[in-house]
């Protein structure tokens, strides 16, 4: 025997995992359980930044894109059009730069977040950059019928400047933010790369959840094609 139950978040629930326990209780006295983990969305993909991705050229030092205290320039983004609250475009889609200072958090490193995203289109596309090579994983787009669909994404690293299947190069900095007594060169150029997930003709997106991909970071999406 099995039943479906429909759970709903608690508007105070905090976003990330949901630990889930039941309980069955027949008519003869027996009992059984079960128990499963979901995910709660975060409100807006804005809500879920938790990394710092870009500093300012006078104070580098609370960046961290890959782990070891390494950023992009805002200097050196916006000298390649590329700003807070500005749009970046590639190909139909047209990205708005996370509208953030330099020095905050503002992109999502990929744990398996679900996300609010709510539109339409063709694909939904990522702005997103690699760490410590190319990175990919599932990702999971659910409908508002209940319906999903899942495709991979992959982004090359920022640090090769060179796109790989499945994404396409979007920006190169000329020179990236370094943490205090790094002996990597400070002209070292960095990337910024554009991947698409297809979406399932006629439905509208109600949420998206990224892949378990710790060195890939996600600074905007957009939809696109009708």
């Amino acid at each position: 025997m099995a039943t479906t139950w429909s759970v709903t978040a608690a508007p105070a629930a905090a976003p990330g995992p949901a630990n889930l326990a039941g309980t069955t209780r027949y008519a003869g006295g027996s009992t059984g359980a079960g128990t499963a983990t979901v995910q709660v969305s975060y409100p807006s993909l804005a809500a879920a930044y938790t990394d710092v991705g870009v500093t300012d050229d006078a104070n580098p030092a609370p960046g961290n894109l890959d782990g070891a205290g390494f950023s992009f320039s805002a200097q050196a983004l916006a000298s390649v059009g590329v700003s807070p609250g500005g749009q970046v475009h590639s190909g139909p889609a047209t990205f708005t730069w996370p509208a953030v200072p330099a020095g905050q958090a503002d992109t999502v490193t990929a744990a398996g977040q679900s996300i609010a995203l709510p539109g339409s289109g063709s694909a939904l596309s990522f702005l997103a950059a690699g760490t410590n090579g190319t990175q990919s994983g599932p990702v999971t787009v659910t409908y508002t019928d209940g319906t999903t669909s899942t495709s991979t994404l992959t982004v090359a690293d920022w640090y090769a400047n060179q796109a790989v299947d499945g994404c396409v190069l979007v920006a190169t900095a000329p020179y990236w933010n370094r943490p205090a007594g790094s002996t990597y060169p400070h002209d070292q150029k960095v990337s910024l790369y554009a991947a698409s997930v297809p979406l399932t003709a006629g439905k509208q997106a109600a949420f998206v959840t990224l892949p378990v991909a710790k060195q890939l970071h996600v600074f905007a999406t957009a939809f696109s094609g009708a």
